[in-house]
């Protein structure tokens, strides 16, 4: 084959689902090189970055059981069918770049792992030295070819006072082997973090929702943290986790809050520092009989707004809205067996790559712990249907 057509056929390739991209590889074993390449990881991820493909689904007291929910027509109408059970608690703390970050509880351990191309790299948790271990992000930079990864780790620690808390970062680099501080501290005002959303990465900073509806917000390359004030006095119940969805919209932060009546969608503008409510929807939720009072946002991309609604003793009934239309349809369920804490991961299949250490490479079959390798096999599988 010429190298005209090696390209035409790459540039092909280049659009398939990520997935059917991989079985590429095989061809011959100039493909494998080049398909196996971050330049091309890099143009896959550009031609497919802004689609959500599906959310990957756990409850807080189960994370050992994980749902694949499709968010692209044609919707199940029934519990979905799709999910692994692992044999160890593996709970997804984010999602970024197509690549996840896994906290291995047993192992005290975190895993970067892609589950579509099985790459992974395992990363010890970093030393608190007295701190108190706060949450971790994950910052996937896919701006260059390079696809940048680091993991960014808070601790926090109360003053006298206990009115004002501090927090000092430490970053990991994939690649490297260790943790490094960045010897700036940050004093702002006392708060837990909310246990019920993802850190979003965006603009070069990571971003972590805070109880009392503040964000945390702190640049990588800067190494400067600060706090981002939530969308005003709507944010008073996000205490109670249930009515809040933190996310990432079209390059901008985005609140999506379930009241009685209204779901009131803000996006906060950069260029000005200002909160601006982007959408207003009707909520078809009956808070009388049901379990999550005004239902639970999972999932806002921009044009429809994924709901969970769950009558008490039945099974969750999963809505969507279209913005346009302005108009609902069920479009799932979920098991009546899951806790009132529901995690919906958003994930967006790439073929970035990690640290060159495969899940089903020989040397990783051997040295890997069995019930370890056996839940990255799992989640794995449970995204084999791309």
């Amino acid at each position: 084959m010429g190298n005209l057509n090696d390209d035409l056929v790459l540039a092909v390739i280049s659009c398939f689902p990520p997935t059917d991209a991989v079985r590429c590889k095989s061809l011959n074993k100039n493909f494998n090189a080049y398909i196996s390449n971050q330049r091309f990881a890099h143009e896959h991820f550009v031609k497919s970055s802004h689609k959500v493909f599906n959310l990957i689904h756990f409850s807080d007291t189960s994370p050992n059981i994980f749902y694949q929910l499709q968010l692209d027509p044609p919707y199940p109408l029934d519990i979905p069918e799709i999910y692994e059970i692992l044999s160890i608690q593996v709970p997804v703390l984010a999602s970024c770049g197509g690549l996840l970050l896994l906290h291995i509880l047993s192992y005290n351990t975190f895993c970067v792992f892609n589950p579509i191309t099985g790459e992974f790299q395992l990363v010890l948790e970093a030393n608190h030295d007295g701190w108190t271990a706060g949450p971790v992000g994950l910052a996937v930079d896919s701006s260059t070819d390079s696809f940048t990864i680091r993991l960014i780790a808070v601790h926090v620690k109360q003053n006298q006072s206990q009115v004002n808390q501090v927090c000092k970062f430490t970053a990991f680099t994939v690649g490297s082997n260790m943790w490094e501080e960045t010897h700036k501290e940050f004093v702002c005002k006392s708060s837990q973090f909310s246990r019920n959303t993802q850190p979003v990465y965006l603009h070069g900073s990571l971003h972590w929702l805070r109880e009392d509806g503040d964000i945390l917000a702190f640049d990588i390359e800067k190494c400067q943290a600060r706090i981002i004030q939530g969308p005003g006095n709507r944010t008073s119940i996000m205490r109670f986790g249930y009515d809040i969805w933190f996310g990432g919209v079209q390059g901008s932060l985005a609140f999506v809050t379930a009241f009685q009546d209204e779901i009131v969608v803000s996006v906060y503008h950069y260029e000005n520092n200002e909160w601006h409510i982007r959408n207003i929807i009707g909520n078809i939720s009956n808070t009388g009989n049901n379990d999550y009072r005004n239902g639970i946002p999972m999932l806002f991309d921009g044009k429809r707004l994924f709901f969970l609604l769950r009558k008490r003793g039945e099974d969750g009934e999963i809505y969507m809205n279209d913005v346009l239309t302005k108009s609902w349809r069920k479009i799932g369920m979920v098991s009546a067996t899951t806790d009132c804490i529901q995690h919906f991961i958003p994930f967006v299949p790439t073929l970035a790559k990690v640290s060159g250490v495969y899940l089903h490479d020989q040397m990783t079959q051997v040295s890997l712990a069995s019930e370890l390798r056996g839940s990255l096999e799992g989640l794995y599988e449970l995204m084999k249907p791309y």
